[in-house]
């Protein structure tokens, strides 16, 4: 009789089958490295867009049509509204005591100035105070999209906190966002700045709404793409970049 032939897979141990089968549906089943969603979340959503943009437009809307003191009010007492509303719902009021106080500011400078196109001066001045941040961090070698991924959505498998600034291919991608976003941000001085020159106060307003969140959504979202595809390859051995010197 012919001495049958022994099956190879019933050497393997059992313990060692499970530990793979268990490795395999780890991997299916995590977690995306960072949720677009909470992303949209967490720069205002829906609300935040209302919250920071409905003041602008009553400002705009009734400077054209009436005076300057009317239209301060008027963004004043609709930027109170707004919190009002978020008070009395038990919503989360900070995207509204924000949105408030940038209101209240712009109002007062404009009140003081006697200039319409004031209104909009404190939010010129922090876009240019971003964009230069995010061009110097790019420059220094401590690119800010890096330091704010890094600190709220660690990449996994990372030995410590500052490890990243030495892994080649994270430090080119979050440098190239950075000036991304830096440029986005120079970009709106460059476009605003000069209507705030001109004195075009109904297309600065329109221009600021439309250049505002709309735009930071979709750069938020392509920063989550590019940061899960460039972790989703660090994870694999086969593709992963040898580390860079550190900065």
């Amino acid at each position: 009789m012919r001495e049958a032939i022994p099956d190879p897979a019933s050497h393997i141990p059992p313990i060692q089958a499970t530990t793979a089968a268990s490795s395999e549906e780890a991997v299916n089943d995590r977690p995306p490295l960072v949720d677009r969603q909470q992303i949209i979340s967490q720069i205002g959503g829906l609300r935040g867009v209302i919250d920071s943009g409905l003041p602008v437009i009553v400002f705009i809307t009734v400077n054209a049509f009436t005076s300057l003191p009317v239209a301060v009010w008027s963004a004043l007492g609709t930027g109170a509204a707004l919190f009002a509303v978020r008070l009395a719902r038990r919503e989360n009021v900070q995207q509204a005591i924000s949105g408030f106080l940038g209101v209240a500011i712009a109002a007062f400078i404009a009140g003081q100035t006697g200039q319409a196109r004031d209104f909009f001066l404190p939010a010129l001045w922090s876009t240019a105070a971003f964009g230069l941040a995010f061009l110097i961090s790019a420059v220094v070698r401590w690119p800010l999209v890096g330091v704010i991924a890094e600190l709220f959505w660690p990449t996994p498998g990372l030995t410590d906190s500052k490890a990243w600034r030495s892994h080649r291919s994270l430090m080119r991608v979050y440098t190239w966002l950075t000036l991304l976003w830096a440029g986005v941000y120079l970009f709106r001085i460059a476009v605003q700045g000069s209507l705030y020159l001109a004195n075009e106060v109904t297309l600065l307003g329109t221009t600021k709404l439309f250049m505002g969140w709309p735009l930071t959504a979709l750069e938020a979202l392509l920063t989550v793409y590019v940061v899960r595809r460039v972790r989703r390859r660090i994870s694999d051995p086969k593709t992963s970049s040898s580390p860079a010197g550190s900065g």
